[in-house]
């Protein structure tokens, strides 16, 4: 991760102006974590996740759009696009819309304010990928993208479902509220078929793809090491 962090550092970005860097992976590899790390080694630097661009449940439904979450038709590109450009300029506070990952939906009316800062990350599946009808991804001072083996990205999601729904036995209002009685058994065999439906079509089709844009490429084992940085 050193060499990460120093790439980041010997950006030179004009006075007042923000380091913006993209970073992208499949679900559930672990680019959260990753953005915190670096985060917390390089100071004053903010995480935005591109969940808080996906378009509300309700326009997905309309659209037809539902089981189509996360992929790159779900976004609202032209706010991140246009909310990249603030980061770059310096702009500061920037205001971005508010994902809440219980409800697993856009939060109506509530925004978030981005505070200056010197560094900001842009994590999530769509940061390196082109927008729909576009030429070029999105403008970024450094592009990185976090490689881990699809094997472990389905069972980290299995597991990240399962800490979802336990919690969701005291949240009524969770999009998991419903499962909270689901044993570990059924919880994976369900994270499976979201795997097999939408999560592996994602990222055989988009998210992979989308590492021909990256400046660096992390690669991570199964015990959350990082292995190699290219």
């Amino acid at each position: 991760m050193e060499r990460v962090v120093r790439t980041i550092e010997a950006i030179a970005v004009p006075p007042g102006a923000r380091r913006v860097v993209g970073l992208a992976g499949g679900v559930a590899s672990g680019k959260t974590t990753l953005a915190e790390a670096l985060a917390a080694a390089l100071g004053e630097t903010a995480i935005v996740s591109t969940d808080a661009f996906l378009l509300p449940n309700v326009v997905l439904e309309q659209r037809g759009l539902a089981m189509r979450k996360g992929f790159p038709d779900s976004y609202d590109w032209v706010r991140l696009a246009a909310t990249i450009e603030a980061f770059r300029r310096g702009d500061g506070p920037v205001s971005v819309p508010s994902y809440s990952h219980v409800r697993y939906d856009i939060e109506p009316g509530v925004e978030q304010q981005v505070p200056p800062s010197t560094t900001v990350i842009v994590e999530g599946v769509n940061a390196l990928q082109v927008p729909p009808g576009g030429n070029q991804p999105l403008a970024y001072d450094l592009a990185v993208y976090l490689e881990t083996s699809e094997a472990d990205q389905r069972r980290w999601l299995s597991q990240r479902l399962v800490e979802s729904i336990r919690a969701a036995a005291d949240q009524p209002e969770s999009f998991y509220h419903a499962m909270a009685g689901w044993s570990v058994e059924q919880i994976d065999e369900f994270a499976g078929q979201v795997w097999d439906a939408i999560n592996g079509p994602n990222l055989h089709e988009h998210i992979q793809p989308s590492s021909e844009h990256a400046d660096l490429i992390v690669t991570k084992d199964g015990a959350h090491r990082i292995v190699s940085v290219a």
